[in-house]
């Protein structure tokens, strides 16, 4: 068998690499190799060692950022096989081989695993589509058990937080680009692999739980989340040649199935939408052109924070349309937002209010306020 090599770019927080590696090795063929690479300026985060044979560890005194962390690693692996990994993912059993079974019985570039969020169990990544300024993260806040994330799909781009691909394929697109040193290095990498004939693919039986952004303290936005701004844009220069504007694929699909479990749903709604997104229009274009939806008005409540926690809806919309007969629509950034609302949930009628987000999920309302979606 040819060798497996998995790479760990490290900065730090050693107890998380720790227990996250415990549970690599309780999940991985003996066969595999592991590197970390431990880079930081402040040698003191990354003086430990590593007991593990399986494991080589090396230390860098000098921030590598992640796409060098990634291709150094790389650079020390023997493995044909190469599995990128990010030091905060805790992983759950038989991850590893529905990612390898796949991209050695297909033709994907790359393949990557169902992104759990340790908090509750809902989805933080399973493959992206692109819109003109953002990306599209679909499932994204479902349940991990969901069904619309219970089959693999071809996407064009997914999340390194674990990433498998081969060799030859890094070596062909010549690594992770430094030129991304924060953030977007993995969709660059999988866009690349599609221009190349090799498509991504999202594996729906392999699960990980991945910290991420789900702690603001974690190493790699505490130290370097001041980047994000410029690698989106060099990202964007860089790569928009290369995607393709198919978000509505997905929203379609979404719709598909709203459609199918909840039949008796109307088609035209008033239009409330708390969105942070610019091209508003072309998701209404795709709401009514796609989905045949039609709105009988519309009403936009500024929200000035991307991805908000939490909407009030007592507090962001008139009270007025709290009685109002026509069903209402809410298009938001992110479903979850609007879980706690409690007064408007028991005052309302929601039995025909439906809430689209940014990422494409479609919901009834009764469902977000039971949060059984």
């Amino acid at each position: 068998m040819k060798k497996q090599s998995i790479i760990i770019p490290f900065h730090r927080d050693r107890d998380m690499l720790m227990f996250s590696l415990k549970t690599l090795f309780q999940t991985i063929p003996d066969d595999v190799e592991v590197i970390v690479v431990g880079n930081n300026s402040n040698y003191n985060e990354i003086d430990f060692e590593i007991s593990d044979p399986r494991c080589t560890y090396y230390k860098i005194n000098d921030n590598l950022f992640y796409p060098g962390a990634v291709n150094y690693g790389v650079s020390k692996s023997h493995g044909d096989l190469l599995t990128i990994c990010d030091p905060d993912v805790f992983y759950l059993a038989n991850w590893y081989e529905p990612l390898k079974n796949k991209l050695r019985t297909t033709s994907a570039g790359a393949v990557s695993c169902k992104l759990i969020n340790p908090c509750n169990n809902r989805i933080l990544d399973f493959g992206v589509y692109y819109a003109k300024y953002n990306a599209v993260h679909s499932t994204t806040g479902l349940l991990h058990d969901h069904p619309l994330a219970g089959k693999d799909r071809i996407v064009q781009s997914a999340c390194s937080a674990v990433l498998m691909t081969t060799r030859e394929l890094f070596d062909q697109v010549d690594g992770m680009d430094k030129d991304l040193p924060f953030a977007y290095t993995d969709f660059d990498f999988c866009l690349k692999l599609y221009e190349l004939g090799h498509p991504t693919i999202v594996v729906a039986d392999s699960e990980v739980y991945h910290k991420g952004s789900t702690d603001p303290d974690n190493s790699k936005y505490h130290s370097f989340g001041y980047l994000r701004s410029d690698c989106k844009g060099m990202f964007y220069a860089n790569d928009f040649h290369r995607m393709k504007l198919d978000f509505y694929k997905w929203f379609m699909i979404t719709y598909e199935y709203f459609r199918q479990r909840h039949k008796g749903y109307p088609r035209k709604y008033f239009l409330i939408d708390m969105s942070t997104v610019y091209n508003r229009e072309d998701y209404y274009q795709v709401l009514t052109d796609r989905l045949d939806l039609e709105f009988l008005d519309r009403h936009i409540i500024p929200v000035k924070t991307r991805n908000p926690s939490n909407i009030s809806l007592h507090q962001s919309v008139d009270f007025d349309f709290i009685t109002l007969n026509t069903p209402i629509l809410f298009f938001v950034d992110t479903f979850c937002s609007l879980f706690n609302n409690s007064l408007w949930f028991k005052m309302r009628n929601i039995s025909h209010d439906i809430v689209i987000d940014r990422h494409g999920n479609i919901l009834p309302l009764d469902e977000i306020a039971e949060q059984r979606c």
